[in-house]
């Protein structure tokens, strides 16, 4: 990204997903803090204390999402149904995916979209055609079986998938 202008800047979580191929822990962290001075505008979780700390070094203005209640992008569960609230904007999340972190992933998007000038109105009706990538908490049929499969590169990849397994696809 060192040649790169990047308008809208996402800092999801720090997990210890990608932790190897970055060179361990701290090497992960100064990877995404270069994210945090080059981006003009940043969207962080609010819901992770690490990316809330991190996000005091951000150059540009940070805009928090999550279900925290002093996110600028609040998602909101009730029951079975997700709903989201920007300023005076609120509409139904409309979500066909499982899953806390796919959830989180969807808002961090909708808030990119709405950084730059798309309203909730003209979002959250496209919502409900978002899929998972394939191999992602997917049903797989096998001789009168069911099964799913996931994808989960490290320990809290794989706690966000378990805990789906009750859950039907």
């Amino acid at each position: 990204l060192d040649h790169c202008e990047v308008d809208v800047g996402i800092l999801l979580n720090v997990g210890a997903d990608h932790n190897y191929e970055n060179g361990g822990k701290q090497a992960y962290v100064d990877a995404k803090k270069k994210l945090l001075k080059i981006a003009k505008q940043v969207i962080v979780n609010r819901d992770d204390n690490i990316c809330v700390e991190m996000a005091k070094s951000s150059s540009g203005p940070c805009l928090y999402c999550g279900t925290h209640r002093d996110s600028d992008v609040c998602l909101e569960v009730q029951g079975n149904k997700l709903f989201m609230a920007w300023d005076e904007e609120s509409g139904e999340l409309d979500l066909r995916i499982q899953g806390v972190y796919n959830h989180m992933n969807a808002v961090a998007a909708i808030s990119a979209l709405r950084v730059l000038s798309y309203t909730l109105a003209e979002i959250l009706p496209h919502t409900s055609v978002l899929q998972l990538h394939e191999g992602r908490m997917h049903q797989v049929l096998l001789g009168g079986l069911t099964c799913g499969s996931v994808y989960a590169t490290a320990p809290d990849a794989l706690e966000g998938c378990l805990g789906l397994l009750s859950l039907p696809f």
